[in-house]
């Protein structure tokens, strides 16, 4: 698994060099934080939130990586939406001429909100 023609004439990002630190940590097991010489003002407790953020980080960049990397393998996921609540329609439209229906309805009228403001409005020119 070692590179064994030696060191390839590509520098180093800084992701990849944080990627491959994150996945020998994690493969190295728990951390034992009481052998871990901390930054100076900093307490084990600090340290270990900052290190499940970066953690967490990590994860979620690696899976969107992986499915970066494995391509457009899946149709984005409003198109498929649309065509389910297409098809949703199709469904409805035959079940309601299966009954009997013809698909035509009164459309509900909504009730006008009363406001608060124009109480005191003149509704009629004849009255000036």
């Amino acid at each position: 698994m070692a590179d064994t023609e030696g060191s390839s004439k590509k520098p180093w990002t800084d992701s990849e060099k944080y990627a491959l630190l994150m996945t020998l940590i994690a493969r190295a097991g728990p951390i034992k934080w009481d052998k871990v010489k901390l930054p100076e003002g900093r307490t084990q407790k600090a340290c270990t939130r900052w290190f499940d953020k970066e953690k967490a980080k990590f994860e979620i960049q690696n899976k969107s990586s992986a499915v970066a990397d494995a391509g457009p393998t899946d149709e984005p996921a409003t198109k498929k939406k649309k065509e389910e609540k297409a098809e949703k329609v199709k469904k409805e439209s035959r079940d309601s001429e299966d009954r009997g229906d013809e698909g035509h309805t009164t459309p509900k009228v909504k009730a006008a909100r009363k406001s608060s403001r124009n109480k005191h409005a003149i509704t009629s020119d004849a009255e000036t």
